[in-house]
């Protein structure tokens, strides 16, 4: 029975310490410094994608003399590595939508920054919780359970945050990028629809930034 014990807990251990993976990159600090260090990027249970959820709170590193250090959105401007031939930057952001948790003290929040420029699109990531269901003709409940969540982020000249709604979403975005009134009349017009998002970033900044 020890045996058993004491290989459960080394198995325990090897999946705790194997969620975190030592990739380098760097932090662009708020005075504009550049520093480069060794992020401790945490990945989900079977994922091979970086746990961005818990990334968008709080980052951890190794710091030149090898001491773990907890970043926090509000210390920096921007996080930056390279995984799986991808270079991911997520940028610290006011949290106007609060998107992190309602019990943060942090004013600001990292999101995933999928299209640079005047209008800039992030990622967000949360878990959303699905109730259980009571089935009357059994009288049994089967028991909830939790799933990942991805939604886009606009932001035009670093201004508020905009989620975009997919009942509004024409009424939302011609409103956005009202002063793009081609982009508008293709929304208008249904030639841009809610999961053309990238599209329309892209052709605003290519066409309406200036």
């Amino acid at each position: 029975m020890k045996k058993i014990s004491a290989v459960l807990v080394i198995v325990l251990l090897t999946f705790i310490n194997a969620k975190a993976k030592k990739i380098e990159g760097y932090i662009i600090l708020n005075n504009n410094e550049t520093v480069h260090v060794t992020f401790l990027i945490p990945f989900g249970f079977l994922s091979s994608e970086p746990a961005y959820e818990k990334l968008q709170t709080r980052v951890r590193y190794l710091d030149r003399s090898s001491k773990k250090t907890i970043l926090k959105p509000d210390d920096a401007k921007e996080i930056s590595f390279s995984y799986g031939g991808q270079k991911i930057r997520m940028l610290s952001v006011r949290d106007d939508l609060q998107l992190s948790s309602i019990f943060s003290s942090q004013t600001k929040i990292f999101l995933k920054l999928e299209i640079d420029g005047k209008v800039r699109l992030f990622t967000s990531f949360f878990t959303q919780n699905s109730p259980g269901m009571y089935n009357a003709s059994t009288g049994m409940s089967t028991g909830g359970y939790m799933y990942n969540v991805e939604r886009y982020v606009l932001q035009k000249d670093n201004s508020q945050l905009e989620r975009p709604r997919g009942i509004s979403f024409r009424k939302d975005m011609s409103e956005f990028f009202s002063d793009c009134p081609e982009l508008v009349q293709k929304i208008q017009k249904r030639d841009f629809r809610k999961g053309d998002l990238e599209l329309i970033v892209k052709e605003y900044n290519e066409k309406c930034a200036d």
